[in-house]
């Protein structure tokens, strides 16, 4: 039951009465933290999406994954300015550079690779940890190139919970019209 007096909302509680604040702070005590979901329809939730149940950190963990593999992208289409390649075939991983968290397709022996027929940009198709962005998350880029023409993206996407890069990751966007939903690191 609320009640109002002298501009404070105090809530009668059958043990004792609590103002407004007390009220939520029992309620954060009792819930945890409470997070809006992410897709319709809205709703509050003490749980946490898939990818680990803590958010994304803003710095780079140590003792990461020296690889990680990208499994997913056998639908993806290329972009028409991407080239035709008879390379080997991109099998999904992904190499850490140094100590950072960024890893490529970039292999120690600087081999291309192909994706579904098309030149696989190996430089720019990456894993990464973004703290530039609020919350900080994990971003997965695939993209195919051409000698002629820009890199296109061929998917982007991201997921803001987990202190690995391990996890699903969600569409954000594609310069190519790939609609995959998601894409998963391990």
């Amino acid at each position: 039951m609320f009640m109002l007096t002298t501009n404070q909302i105090i809530i009668l509680h059958p043990s004792r009465i609590l103002t407004f604040l007390e009220f939520f702070s029992h309620l954060t005590n009792r819930a945890g933290h409470l997070l809006r979901t992410l897709t319709t329809p809205f709703h509050l939730t003490n749980g946490c999406s898939s990818g680990g149940g803590s958010p994304a950190p803003c710095t780079c963990p140590p003792s990461l994954a020296s690889t990680c593999t990208v499994s997913g992208f056998g639908a993806l289409t290329a972009c028409p300015t991407c080239d035709p390649s008879s390379d080997t075939n991109w099998d999904g991983k992904l190499y850490q550079s140094g100590e950072a968290c960024l890893w490529w397709a970039l292999t120690p022996d600087f081999n291309p690779y192909n994706i579904n027929g098309h030149s696989l940009d190996i430089s720019y198709t990456q894993l990464l940890l973004n703290s530039t962005v609020s919350p900080c998350r994990w971003e997965l880029y695939i993209a195919c190139t051409s000698l002629t023409h820009p890199t296109q993206t061929m998917w982007s996407g991201h997921k803001t919970t987990g202190t690995t890069p391990i996890g699903l990751y969600t569409l954000t966007s594609s310069d190519c019209g790939n609609t995959t939903p998601t894409m998963t690191v391990s």
